[in-house]
């Protein structure tokens, strides 16, 4: 008896949650991934890659601002690249019409 009344209670953990990962913003990985093809693909394909890498990056950077995604750096390296691509393409096709006009 002497023994059960000298136990002390026991304390109680404290268990504390896991951190939630946030999802990955898989939009501004597809932006970024379109925006190096625009670089790599010649002619009309190009500027079609780059003008699409520009919506897909801007739509990926808008989901990753509003709910709160990962990897929002692909998202806006996708953007600036495609704007940087369709310069270049865009200034490429004008000196190219002005040799040959």
């Amino acid at each position: 008896m002497a023994n059960a009344a000298k136990k002390k209670p026991k304390k109680e953990k404290h268990i504390t949650p896991m951190p939630v990962d946030k999802p990955v913003g898989w939009i501004g990985i597809i932006g970024f991934i379109i925006s190096v093809l625009s670089l790599v693909v010649p002619g009309m394909g190009a500027i079609v890659c780059a003008s699409a890498a520009i919506g897909v990056s801007a739509v990926g950077i808008y989901q990753n601002r509003h709910k709160q995604r990962k990897l929002r750096g692909f998202a806006i390296a996708g953007l600036v690249i495609g704007i940087i691509a369709l310069i270049i393409l865009l200034v490429y096709i004008f000196i190219y019409q002005a040799a040959t006009a």
